[in-house]
Formats: C-alpha cells, sequence, structure tokens
C-alpha cells in the first residue's frame, strides 16, 4: 500500500461529514478542494506505479456512466450544467478508483469506515452544543452549511457503519466511540426534524437486532447495559427535551402517515412534472447536470431539484443513464451475498438506506453515495479474495 496517497485518502473520508464547515471562496467546500486533488493524486498514482490492479466490474460500468453523462453534452440543453457535472462525476470516479487500487486488506477498508464515523461527531458535537445552548433560530438544527435533510442522512449513514465495526473488531477505545455514536446520532437526526432522516435511520437501526444474537455474551451485557443507561437517561429529561423539541417531534411523527397517503408538500408537483418530461426523451435524456433547469422551466421557475434521485437521473441521461447507476450499485453488493450473515446484513441494510433516499433525495450528485459504493464493493471484492466466504457462517 502506498502511504502518502492512503493517508490523503483517509482525511478525505474523514472530511465528508464536516466538508460543509469550511467552505472556500470561489470554490466550495474543503471537499471539493480535496476531490480535485485525489484527481491529481490519481494521475501520479498512475505515472509512478508500474502494475494497476483490474478494475471490478462496477468501477467499469462506473466509467460508462461517466463517460456516457459526457456524450450527453452533445444533445444536452444546457451544456454548461453538463460541462459541470462531468467535472463532478470524475472526482466521484476518481475517490472510487483510489479506493480501490490503493486499499489492500480488509483492515484498509476499516480504517476508512472509523474514519467516516470519527468524522460525523464533528458535526454531531455541534449540533449538541447548539442544542444545549439554545444558540439557533429555526428548530430544525444542522451543522456547517448542511441542510437538514442532508444531515439526517450523513448521521443516518453512520450508525450501520458504527454497528458493524462494533460488532466485527476486539475491544478497544474504538468500539466505545462507535457504540456511542449511535444513540448521539438517533438524537440529532431528531434534532433535524428530518423525515428522510428518520426513514433512514429506522432502516439503519434494524442492523442491531438482526446481528445482537451474533455478539459475545460480554458484548451483549455491554450492549444492553448501555442501551438501560440511555433509556434511563432519556426518560429523566424527557419532559424538557420534549418541551425544546415539540415542532420536531411533531414533524417526524406525521411520516408514517405522510408515507401511506404519498403527501409529500412541493414535491410531488416536482415529480409528477419531471414525469411529463421523462418520455420526450427517455433513452438519453436532456443531458448530465440538466435536470434542474428542464425542472424550472417546466414549473416557471429558473432552477428546481428533482427531489428524487430516479426522476434526476431519467432527465439527465435517461434509461440507458439509469441502468447504468443501478448497476453500478447492484454489482459492488453482489460479493457481499456470499459472505458471512453480519456482512450480508451490513451490507444489504446499508443499500436500502441508498435505495430508500433516492426516492426523495438527490442522492447521485453526493460523495457519500460513491463512497459508500466503492467501501461495501471494495470491501466484499477484498473479504471474496482472502477467502472470506460462506453463505452459512452467521459472524
Amino acid at each position: 500500500m502506498n502511504k502518502i496517497p492512503y493517508w490523503f485518502l483517509c482525511f478525505f473520508v474523514f472530511s465528508l461529514p464536516w466538508q460543509a464547515h469550511i467552505i472556500i471562496p470561489g470554490l466550495g467546500t474543503v471537499s471539493r478542494l480535496l476531490g480535485f486533488m485525489l484527481v491529481g493524486i490519481g494521475v501520479l498514482y498512475i505515472l509512478f506505479k508500474k502494475n494497476l490492479k483490474e478494475p471490478p466490474l462496477f468501477l467499469i460500468i462506473g466509467c460508462a456512466f461517466v463517460f456516457w453523462g459526457l456524450l450527453s453534452y452533445i444533445w444536452s440543453v444546457n451544456q454548461g450544467a453538463t460541462i459541470g457535472r462531468f467535472i463532478q462525476n470524475i472526482q466521484f470516479l476518481a475517490m472510487m478508483w483510489l479506493i480501490w487500487e490503493i486499499c489492500d486488506s480488509k483492515k484498509d477498508y476499516r480504517i476508512l469506515m472509523q474514519l467516516f464515523v470519527i468524522g460525523l461527531f464533528i458535526p454531531v458535537y455541534e449540533m449538541l452544543s447548539m442544542f444545549i445552548s439554545d444558540a439557533f433560530g429555526y428548530y430544525r438544527i444542522s451543522a456547517g452549511e448542511f441542510g437538514a435533510n442532508r444531515m439526517g442522512l450523513y448521521l443516518s449513514l453512520g450508525i450501520p457503519i458504527a454497528w458493524y465495526l462494533y460488532i466485527t473488531q476486539k475491544q478497544n477505545i474504538y468500539n466505545l466511540i462507535n457504540l456511542i455514536y449511535i444513540p448521539l446520532a438517533i438524537f440529532c437526526v431528531v434534532l433535524t426534524g428530518s423525515r428522510m432522516g428518520l426513514v433512514a435511520t429506522v432502516i439503519g437501526m434494524l442492523i442491531v437486532p438482526l446481528t445482537f444474537f451474533n455478539l459475545k455474551t460480554n458484548s451483549k451485557i455491554i450492549v444492553a447495559s448501555f442501551s438501560i443507561v440511555c433509556i434511563l437517561i432519556s426518560l429523566m429529561y424527557y419532559s424538557e427535551i420534549a418541551e425544546r423539541l415539540e415542532r420536531n417531534i411533531e414533524r417526524l411523527s406525521e411520516t408514517h402517515e405522510r408515507i401511506q397517503a404519498s403527501d409529500y408538500p412541493g414535491r410531488n408537483i416536482i415529480w409528477q412534472a419531471g414525469m411529463l418530461k421523462i418520455p420526450e426523451r427517455p433513452f438519453q435524456g436532456f443531458g448530465a447536470g440538466t435536470s434542474r433547469f428542464v425542472l424550472g422551466k417546466e414549473l416557471h421557475r429558473d432552477q428546481r431539484s428533482a427531489h428524487n434521485t430516479y426522476i434526476a437521473i431519467l432527465l439527465d441521461v435517461g434509461i440507458i443513464g439509469i441502468v447504468m447507476m443501478l448497476s453500478i450499485v447492484l454489482i459492488a453488493i453482489i460479493p457481499a451475498l456470499s459472505m458471512s450473515y453480519i456482512v450480508r446484513i451490513f451490507t444489504l441494510i446499508s443499500i436500502m438506506i441508498i435505495f430508500a433516499v433516492m426516492i426523495v433525495y438527490n442522492l447521485d450528485i453526493e460523495k457519500s453515495l460513491w463512497f459508500m459504493i466503492s467501501m461495501y464493493g471494495g470491501h466484499a471484492y477484498i473479504m471474496l479474495r482472502d477467502g472470506h466466504f460462506s453463505i452459512l457462517k452467521r459472524n
């Protein structure tokens, strides 16, 4: 493993959850700067390393997806937006490829996962500080420049990762960090008031009961005791917290009702507009990165987010593009299906979060999506290579 590129990759992953805390004038978030630097490191890595790994199928399809987006420049309704999306996709692809190329062992992937969880403590700390000090104006609390929904997404993605690391590594200080993260993340999701974050968190928490009995006896006792302490603390301060978070709790309590009624104020109109535009260019779309402009024109506005990954990709690069995108995700997780029970559950629940969030959020432009695909895919391929496969094993 080349240490310098790996250390840089580690810092990039660590910065993902708090990328919106540092804004560089004229460039954007710190992770965007790191993304450009990743591309440069990738080029240097190719020049100086003689033997490159054979890329996995999900990465090859990722290259095809990026190229298809570039090709859409020919018929794009906004060529500037298409070039912008191509540059963004190149950064995502560089990150995926570097993770695959640089990480040589299961330990390398675990370190990246752990750094992602540790990075999440920065926005968690900020949100808790704002809540304790009453230093927030709007009832939906977030951190940095992240919106509440985006913050809820990152917090929920960290839950299955933290639990997976907790149950699959030896007892150490990092296990304590991973265990503490879970209740803090749940509380911070409530602070965001994000219904999307709540659904993703509920899905993510499924990993706990599904794998609890795979824990050793002492770990079960620790988790049970820790859960009791968290419940007692919640009961002690319930009245005060419930009063201060009344609007958040009321908003989140409507989640089940809104899902059943398919009632998403504002978004239903956008989705209907998108579905009306898709048949105009079903196979090739209107050009990568143009969905905001297409929907904006349809709704008589300047720009409008699709608030749905599937619709956004269909508008951007058509059926061909959406098939590629879904193939990247599904092919990345296939090796995990032949792994041990815990790995299968971890991977499937994490992918369930991604597919669920895609319904109400433009996840295709989030670094977190491409990072997770790289993590699940690369981690599973490495374990398969090293012989960690048995569909019958439950640990």
